[in-house]
């Protein structure tokens, strides 16, 4: 009897809080804010699509619970409604949560390129040549 009570005292919130989070995943389906313009109309679909399962689930169930007398067993548990948000948030959240693909870095233009002669390298007018250094051997 007190799990009964408990549990239609806990009902209410537990239902408002699964119907916020479907709120919140149809407004992102829904949404084209810089955030998630990256989704594409699949994943979009899979949210909404996913959203009206559990919403029309919820509300089959609360309609069921509505022709209970309180001292009945109820059809709708509170446990019941917090695995289905949590179920919802782990199907949902990589979802809508997917990374931005990152844009290719612009490349800054390149300049012409002309063909390259091929030279040994000559040694800078400055530089000592060989011969001229002396000979530091140390014994």
């Amino acid at each position: 009897m007190v799990e009964k009570y408990i549990d239609a005292e806990t009902r209410p919130k537990a239902i408002a809080d699964l119907k916020t989070a479907l709120n919140q995943f149809q407004q992102i389906a829904q949404s084209w804010e810089e955030k998630y313009e990256h989704l594409d109309q699949a994943d979009r679909a899979k949210v909404t699509e996913k959203c009206a399962e559990k919403s029309k689930w919820l509300d089959d169930l609360i309609a069921q619970q509505d022709k209970l007398k309180p001292w009945d067993a109820p059809v709708l548990k509170t446990s019941a409604v917090n695995a289905e948000k949590e179920l919802l948030a782990v199907v949902l959240n990589p979802i809508v949560n997917k990374p931005k693909p990152k844009k290719a870095a612009e490349e800054p233009p390149k300049p012409a390129e002309t063909p390259k002669k091929e030279e040994t390298p000559s040694p800078a007018p400055d530089a000592p040549k060989q011969d001229d250094q002396p000979n530091m051997d140390v014994d």
